[in-house]
């Protein structure tokens, strides 16, 4: 088949510059429906360059959002998020708690907590769950039902979730990988030993087993899965990395951020090799939608983070989002925002409206 390139470029007020995103469309390429779709612009950065970020005071001293991006929660030491339909739900490091905030800004509420310092943080239908000092805690998003679902030595670091089981890994000096039912139940240690199993991400599969795939080590770190079969042993997909930071498995493959060796890539579940994408100062975390990936970068000063986009689908260069930011570290997107955490002097929750 004859390859279509298509180009869309963004006029973005960058520096006074054009920003050029191509993403080329190739229907020998995988996808359905003869290829990826439009790249969209996603930007609203002051002219200098810098995102902006002043706000109003709402309810209980609350921002509300009159500018783009504005912070939708202050106050405390944010460490993960996650979205449902309405709100932007909230881990933190400093008092164990679960916070969650409308999208649109207004007061925050405090949801529930227990197990100390919190750190990842997944929420599905009516209930969410979270990793803490001591274990794997779960909670009703309306109510504070909080129970510890399993302890683990050492705290629980990275987790997810397939609705059914609670999967996560341990920050303990060899590290395990396990999971516990969402409903409670016995804890099932899975890979043994997982040392620095930085983010887990699982598949599940309608006519064979689930997947589950991990991203850990340490120079070297490698991206591993398991078919969660009982029997299977972990197999390695990709490896050579310094320090994977996050992964997100898709359609067209298992995207990577590796912290220190600067790069975002993809390796192909089914084979096929592994596409080095992008070289970025630190990419940190990772979140799509129906056709960007977006990648926070900490870059290597005070205030040189940034939040960059790639085509998911065979796509040339980054589109830049915002610049100028402190720290940004976790990301979550939706249909009509993107969210994250910046490392500001207030560790601010973000929301930038998309273009």
């Amino acid at each position: 088949m004859a390859v279509r390139p298509t180009l869309f470029v963004t006029l973005l007020l960058h520096f006074g510059c054009s920003e050029v995103l191509v993403i080329p469309d190739d229907d020998d390429d995988g996808g359905e429906g003869g290829g990826p779709p439009a790249a969209t612009a996603v930007s609203n950065v002051a002219a200098n360059g810098a995102a902006s970020s002043s706000s109003s005071s709402g309810a209980g001293g609350a921002p509300v959002c009159d500018s783009d991006p504005c912070p939708i929660a202050v106050g405390f030491e944010a460490s993960d998020l996650a979205l449902d339909e309405t709100h932007v739900y909230v881990t933190s490091r400093d008092d164990g708690l679960v916070r969650r905030v409308s999208k649109s800004g207004g007061p925050v509420e405090t949801i529930t907590g227990g197990g100390g310092p919190a750190h990842s943080l997944v929420v599905m239908g009516s209930w969410l769950a979270w990793g803490a000092e001591t274990g794997v805690w779960r909670s009703d998003k309306d109510n504070d039902t909080s129970v510890l679902l399993s302890s683990v030595p050492g705290g629980a670091h990275a987790i997810t979730t397939d609705g059914y089981s609670v999967f996560f890994s341990s920050n303990a000096p060899s590290g395990v990988i396990g999971s516990v039912g969402a409903d409670g139940g016995p804890t099932e240690v899975l890979v043994d030993p997982a040392p620095l199993a930085a983010d887990l991400a699982v598949q599940p599969a309608a006519k064979d087993w689930s997947r589950l795939y991990w991203v850990g080590g340490h120079t070297p770190g490698h991206l591993q899965r398991l078919y969660l079969d009982g029997d299977s042993a972990p197999e390695t997909l990709m490896s050579g990395m310094i320090r994977p930071a996050s992964l997100l498995v898709m359609p067209e493959g298992v995207w990577v951020a590796d912290v220190e060796a600067g790069t975002v890539s993809r390796e192909n579940p089914s084979g096929g090799g592994r596409l080095f994408l992008v070289s970025l100062d630190g990419p940190r975390d990772l979140a799509v939608d129906d056709e960007l990936l977006y990648v926070t970068v900490t870059g290597s000063g005070a205030a040189d983070g940034s939040i960059v986009a790639i085509g998911r689908t065979r796509a040339t260069g980054t589109l830049p989002i915002a610049d100028g930011l402190v720290g940004p570290t976790a990301i979550a997107a939706d249909e009509v925002a993107i969210y994250w955490i910046e490392a500001t002097p207030e560790r601010a929750v973000m929301r930038l409206t998309k273009r």
